[in-house]
């Protein structure tokens, strides 16, 4: 038998790590950028000579961290905090 209490629904959800739903959604968003203009043609527009880069990013690889998402976002003409948002499928 089990004694011990049932754990809230809310209480798990605070238990998650908030960043990893930021940077699921900067993955997602830099999928949705790689699919507008290709892995090389964007990878030239950021000023990277070949596309590993990105598939690291989108690989989980490398850490995607503010500083990408920032840059990525100003190289490109976006507006501030455009990688981090959640778009609807």
């Amino acid at each position: 038998m089990n004694d011990l209490p049932a754990v809230p629904s809310a209480q798990v959800a605070l238990e998650t790590n908030p960043l990893d739903t930021v940077y699921a959604a900067r993955r997602a968003n830099l999928r949705l950028l790689v699919a507008q203009h290709g892995n090389g043609a964007l990878a030239a527009r950021l000023g990277y000579t070949s596309g590993s880069y990105i598939t690291q990013l989108l690989s989980d690889e490398r850490s995607f961290t503010e500083v990408a998402a920032r840059s990525i976002e100003q190289k490109l003409g976006l507006m501030f905090g455009w990688m981090d948002m959640t778009r609807a499928a």
